[in-house]
C-alpha cells in the first residue's frame, strides 16, 4: 500500500491550491429549499450543484464519512467517532499516548484516530477494495497539508467523523481541532452545545492561500436528529431552520473571504449521509455543491455537476468527491471515483429539484409496480401449464379460454415495453396513477398486437417482440433517456448503474430479439429465408456491439449473454443442431468483442472510460486480486438476489415450464417443432441465453427473468394451441 500511494502521488500538488470540504451531515434537498438557505443557493452561480448518491457498505453517518476518505463504499465500526487532538484526554489518558500504545506508531502533533485498527479490519472484509485513510495519505505524500475542524458530539459521546475523511492510513491528521473548543454554549439549543461557526471560520481563514485540504465538519443537523425524539415537531422544524440559516451564512462568508484573500482551489459542500427520514424512504441521494475559488464563474447562471461515474448532468456519486479533491491537487484518482465536472445549465437548482422529484417518485413506485406483475406472470405460467397438461392427458376443452390466454400472455410481453414508454409522460404522482398509466399503455400495445394480420399464432408475439427491440435500440442510440427513467430500468438511488442499459432491459432485448427473429423466419417464403438469415445475423451482431459499446450499452455481462444467447439462436435457425466446437467459437467471439470494447473504451475515453475500462486499469495497476474481488462481489450479489427476490421465482418457474415444452416434448405438443420450426428453434436458443445471463451478470437473475418474459409467454401459448388441436383431432 505505501508503494501504491507513492506511485499515485508522484505528481506534485499544483500551485498553492486550497480545498475546503464542508461536511453537512443529514442536509436534505428540502433544507436547501428553505428561505433561510438562500445565501447558499445564491452561490451556485460560482460553481455547480447536483444530487450525490450517498450509498455506503454500512448504515449511519460514520460509513458516509469513511467512504469519502476511502474513495469507495466503506463500512465503519462502532468506535468510528474516537478521534482526538493528541493532547486531549479520553478515559483519563492523553490521546497521543493512547494512540501510540494501540498502534505502535508515533502520534505526531495533530489529530489521531484511536480506532484506525478497527477500520482496517473491516476494510479487509470489504469486497469493494476500500482503503480507510487513502485520501489523507495521498495528499500528505504530495506535500499537501491536511486539517480538520468541528465535530458532531452528542451528550459527551465523541463523534469526530470528519477525521475519517482526512486521516492517513495510520489514522493521523496534520492539524485541526475536533474537541470542545469547536462548540459554543447556547441556552436555546437542546443540551446547550452546538457548533461554533465563528471559531471554525477563524480556523479556516488561517489556511487561505496555502496548499491545504481543510475539512470542516458542521455537525448540528446530525445533533438535532439525535435529539429528535425529545423535540416537538414544531420545535424541531424551527431549530432546523435556524441551523440551515447558520450553515448557509457560514458557507457564504467562507467563500467570500477565501475569494477576497486570493485563494485558488475549490469549496465543496457535501453530505456524508442522508437524514433519518430520507433513509427510511430509501432516498439515498443528497445535495452536493462545488464552488470554484480564484476564477471567474464559467457561466453566469451556474452549472450542473456531473462525472464520468454517472455520465448524467445533475447526478454524481459520493466517491466522486474523493476523486475531485485529488484532482484539485493534480493527483491521480485511480480507484476513487471520477472528478466532478461542471455542465453549464441555465437553471441548475430548478433542474436538481426536478431530478430529485423524478428519481424519488420512480424509486417509490418501482416495487409496487413490478412485484405484482411477476406474481401475475407466475400465475399465468402455472395456469397455462395446468391447462396444457389437462388438454393432453385429460382431454380438457381449452378452446374457449385460448383467446383470453393469448391476451394475457401478450399483455405480459407488452408490460415491460409499457414501462419503458411511461417516461414520455409526466411522472405519475402516486402508485395508483402509475398503475393506471402502465395498464393503459399495456392495453394499447396488446390491442395493437392482436390487430396484426396473422399468418400464424406466433405473429402477435413476434410483432410485439420486434417493437420492443426497436424501441430499446433507438433509445440506446439517442442517449438512453427512457431507460434511465423507466420504473423497470436502473435506479440512480441504488447506485449500481447510472448509464447504458441495465440488466432488466438487457435481458428483455435479448429475449425479444430471439422471438422476433423466429417469428420473422416463420412467415417468410422459403426462397427468401436464406437472405433473411443474413439480415437476422447482422441484427444480432448489431445488438451485441451496441451492448458492448462503452458509449451506448456499456454492459459486459449483457455482451456475453448476447453473443452466446443470440449466437445459439442463429446457429439453430441455420442448422437445428449445435456442437461443442460451436461453443468454442462463441467463447472466442466473446473474448474478441469484450476485448475490442475494452480497448476502444481506454483509447477513446481515457480517464473518462466506463467501468469496463476502469476494471482493466485496476488490473493493470494492482494485479488480479481486485478483479477477483469484483467477481466475488458480483457473485454474492447474484446469490443474494436469487434468495430474496421475486425475480428468482419468476425465472425458475418460467425455466421449468419452458424446458418442459421445449425439450421434454410431451406427446401432444411434440408437433411444435413441425408447426413452428423456426420459432421453436429460436425459443430453445433463447433459453441458452437466459442461462448465460444468469451466470455472467452481477444481478443475473434479473436479466434471466426478463429475458424469459417474451420466450415463455410465446412458448406456452403456442404449446396450448397445439395441445388443443391435438385433442380435437383425437375426438371421434
Amino acid at each position: 500500500l505505501p508503494f501504491l500511494i507513492c506511485c499515485l502521488a508522484a505528481v506534485p500538488a499544483a500551485g498553492r491550491s486550497t480545498v475546503f470540504l464542508v461536511l453537512v451531515d443529514r442536509l436534505t434537498v428540502a433544507d436547501l429549499m428553505l428561505p433561510e438557505a438562500a445565501p447558499l443557493r445564491d452561490l451556485i452561480v460560482y460553481g455547480g450543484v447536483g444530487l450525490a448518491n450517498v450509498r455506503t457498505e454500512g448504515t449511519g453517518s460514520a460509513a458516509g464519512y469513511l467512504t469519502l476518505g476511502a474513495g469507495a463504499r466503506a463500512l465503519a465500526g462502532e468506535h468510528a467517532g474516537l478521534a482526538f487532538g493528541v493532547n486531549e484526554l479520553w478515559r483519563g489518558q492523553g490521546a497521543g499516548v493512547l494512540y501510540s500504545s494501540l498502534t505502535g506508531e508515533a502520534a505526531g502533533d495533530g489529530l489521531v484516530h484511536l480506532a484506525v485498527g478497527e477500520q482496517a479490519l473491516l476494510a479487509g472484509e470489504n469486497k469493494r477494495h476500500a482503503t480507510p485513510g487513502l485520501l489523507g495519505s495521498l495528499v500528505r505524500t504530495a506535500g499537501v497539508s491536511v486539517a480538520v475542524y468541528g465535530n458532531a458530539d452528542v451528550d459527551g459521546t465523541p463523534r469526530r467523523y470528519g477525521v475519517l475523511v482526512a486521516m492517513d492510513t495510520a489514522g493521523r491528521v496534520d492539524h485541526g481541532d475536533v474537541g470542545e473548543r469547536t462548540l459554543v454554549h447556547d441556552a436555546e439549543w437542546p443540551f446547550g452545545l452546538r457548533t461554533d461557526y465563528a471559531y471554525l471560520l477563524d480556523r479556516a481563514a488561517g489556511h487561505f492561500g496555502t496548499s491545504t485540504l481543510v475539512v470542516l465538519d458542521l455537525g448540528d443537523l446530525a445533533r438535532l436528529e439525535a435529539f429528535s425524539q425529545l423535540l416537538s415537531p414544531e420545535r424541531g422544524a424551527e431549530l432546523r431552520r435556524q441551523t440551515v440559516a447558520r450553515i448557509a451564512s457560514f458557507v457564504a462568508t467562507l467563500f467570500r473571504q477565501a475569494d477576497d484573500a486570493g485563494s485558488r482551489g475549490a469549496l465543496l459542500v457535501a453530505v456524508p449521509s442522508p437524514s433519518a427520514i430520507e433513509a427510511q424512504r430509501g432516498h439515498l441521494v443528497a445535495p452536493l455543491i462545488m464552488l470554484e475559488l480564484g476564477d471567474e464563474p464559467a457561466a453566469v447562471d451556474g452549472a450542473l455537476l456531473s462525472s464520468p461515474t454517472t455520465r448524467r448532468a445533475g447526478i454524481v456519486a459520493n466517491v466522486d468527491v474523493t476523486a475531485t479533491v485529488l484532482s484539485l491537487f493534480d493527483l491521480d484518482q485511480s480507484g476513487a471515483g471520477r472528478p466532478l465536472e461542471l455542465v453549464p445549465f441555465a437553471a441548475p437548482w430548478e433542474r436538481v429539484l426536478e431530478l430529485y422529484e423524478r428519481i424519488t417518485r420512480v424509486h417509490g413506485q418501482r416495487l409496487p409496480l413490478i412485484q405484482p406483475y411477476f406474481f401475475i406472470q407466475l400465475a399465468a405460467v402455472l395456469v397455462s401449464v395446468a391447462l396444457a397438461a389437462g388438454a393432453s392427458l385429460l382431454r380438457w376443452p381449452v378452446a374457449r379460454v385460448l383467446p383470453w390466454l393469448r391476451a394475457v400472455h401478450l399483455a405480459l410481453v407488452a408490460f415491460p415495453l409499457a414501462l419503458l414508454l411511461i417516461p414520455l409522460f409526466p411522472v405519475p404522482r402516486t402508485v395508483g396513477d402509475a398503475w393506471l398509466l402502465a395498464a393503459a399503455a399495456t392495453a394499447a400495445l396488446t390491442a395493437g398486437a392482436l390487430c396484426l394480420r396473422r399468418r400464424s399464432e406466433a405473429d402477435p408475439f413476434a410483432g410485439l417482440a420486434g417493437l420492443t427491440v426497436g424501441v430499446i435500440v433507438v433509445d440506446l442510440l439517442t442517449g438512453a433517456r427512457l431507460l434511465q427513467s423507466s420504473h423497470l430500468g436502473y435506479d440512480p438511488i441504488g447506485g449500481s448503474r447510472y448509464y447504458g442499459i441495465g440488466n432488466e432491459y438487457m435481458g428483455l432485448l435479448i429475449g425479444a430479439g430471439g422471438v422476433a427473429a423466429g417469428g420473422l423466419l416463420e412467415i417468410a417464403p422459403a426462397g427468401k429465408r436464406a437472405r433473411l438469415l443474413w439480415l437476422v445475423g447482422f441484427a444480432f451482431v448489431a445488438i451485441a456491439v451496441l451492448l458492448a459499446s462503452p458509449a451506448h450499452g456499456a454492459n459486459v455481462g449483457g455482451t456475453v449473454s448476447a453473443v452466446v444467447g443470440l449466437g445459439v439462436v442463429l446457429l439453430l435457425l441455420v442448422q437445428d443442431k449445435i456442437h461443442l466446437h460451436h461453443f468454442v467459437l462463441l467463447g472466442a467471439l466473446v473474448a474478441a468483442v469484450v476485448g475490442a470494447a475494452a480497448l476502444y473504451d481506454l483509447v477513446r475515453f481515457g480517464p473518462e472510460s466506463s467501468h469496463l475500462g476502469g476494471a482493466v486499469r485496476l488490473v493493470g495497476t494492482e494485479g488480479g486480486d481486485p478483479l477477483w474481488s469484483l467477481f466475488e462481489r458480483k457473485l454474492e450479489m447474484n446469490v443474494r438476489l436469487i434468495r430474496l427476490t421475486v425475480w428468482s421465482r419468476a425465472f425458475f418457474v418460467s425455466l421449468v415450464a419452458a424446458v418442459l415444452f421445449a425439450f421434454v416434448r410431451p406427446r401432444t405438443v411434440r408437433g411444435l417443432l413441425h408447426a413452428y420450426p423456426y420459432m421453436s428453434r429460436a425459443l430453445r436458443g433463447s433459453l441458452a441465453g437466459a442461462l448465460v445471463a444468469l451466470a455472467a451478470n452481477d444481478s443475473g437473475i434479473v436479466a434471466a427473468a426478463t429475458l424469459m418474459i417474451p420466450v415463455v409467454s410465446t412458448l406456452l401459448y403456442l404449446a396450448l394451441t397445439l395441445a388443443d388441436g391435438a385433442r380435437r383431432r383425437a375426438e371421434p
